[in-house]
């Protein structure tokens, strides 16, 4: 179960940083002299994720929403890792560091 929440508060780090990379080609692309991909980028951010840049209510509601995530993300990723911390444990350690399972025959 901690595997699954960590997976996906990965996944929403992952969402995050792509964001992060395509305002930044964004802003980048607004500079002047660069590749054809930043200007591609740019155009696409403008036109798909910005708000207000697009008269469709489901691109603003899309957006806003993108935002609102990581504006929380902060704060969920904060309360699993508190509850990981807080999480117990049934797991028994072994009784000496080294040891060897028995149950293997080796012919």
């Amino acid at each position: 179960m901690e595997l699954t929440v960590a997976n996906y508060h990965q996944r929403r780090r992952d969402l995050v940083d792509s964001l992060r990379f395509l305002l930044d080609a964004t802003v980048a692309a607004s500079l002047g002299d660069v590749p054809e991909n930043y200007q591609r980028i740019a155009r696409f951010v403008e036109t798909e994720i910005l708000p207000g840049t697009r008269t469709s209510t489901s691109i603003a509601t899309l957006s806003r929403g993108i935002f609102k995530e990581i504006e929380d993300l902060d704060v969920e990723i904060g309360k699993a890792d508190t509850a990981r911390k807080n999480a117990g444990s049934n797991t028994v350690p072994p009784n000496s560091q080294g040891e060897h399972c028995s149950a293997f025959v080796y012919s």
